[in-house]
């Protein structure tokens, strides 16, 4: 019987992170969270797999510092200095153990666009391999910007299925910014 989490375990579970994410943040519980993948049409996601509480719990643990981190975040000040509190390791990440020297992030954000048509909000993922250390809330959240928009004049396809293939729109908006590293 295991008494402790299992990298296959948490494995197995990372394929519904960013729902558990949501359900975690909402105050589900470890426990809470079986029914809750059942819930939400996962019915067949045990197949073969075989993840514990143990692991379940430490995919809490992870989401938890990652919701930490974007709550630190979201609190500071424009003028903060970026700090320790404001990320968290990427839920699938070594978290460091393989002694990687070169800091590399990955960033999720929300922002809003105004296009011809109107508002439109779109999620988006960029990596940053750069030291964000000295930098500020509000350097980082205009680099976001900068790369955000430079994704929407390109006409990504990415960005284009989100605006439904509507090309163009300028960020009005930036929030709900998840800063990992991976």
């Amino acid at each position: 019987m295991a008494t402790r989490w299992t990298a296959a375990g948490v494995s197995a579970l990372m394929q519904f992170y960013g729902p558990l994410r949501s359900f975690f943040g909402a105050g589900g519980t470890g426990q809470e969270a079986w029914a809750f993948l059942e819930q939400v049409g996962a019915e067949d996601w045990r197949q073969g797999l075989k993840p514990t509480i143990f692991d379940m719990n430490e995919l809490r643990s992870r989401a938890g510092a990652s919701l930490n981190a974007q709550a630190a975040f979201a609190a500071g000040e424009m003028g903060q200095e970026f700090d320790r509190s404001m990320w968290a390791w990427a839920p699938w990440s070594d978290q460091g153990i393989s002694g990687n020297p070169f800091e590399s992030y990955q960033v999720r954000f929300s922002v809003t666009t105004t296009t011809l048509e109107g508002d439109e909000a779109l999620h988006m993922q960029f990596p940053l391999d750069q030291p964000l250390d000295g930098l500020t809330k509000e350097q980082i959240i205009d680099k976001l910007t900068e790369l955000g928009q430079e994704a929407i004049d390109s006409d990504s396809p990415r960005v284009l299925a989100q605006l439904d293939g509507r090309l163009g729109g300028t960020i009005v908006d930036i929030s709900d910014i998840e800063i990992m590293r991976v």
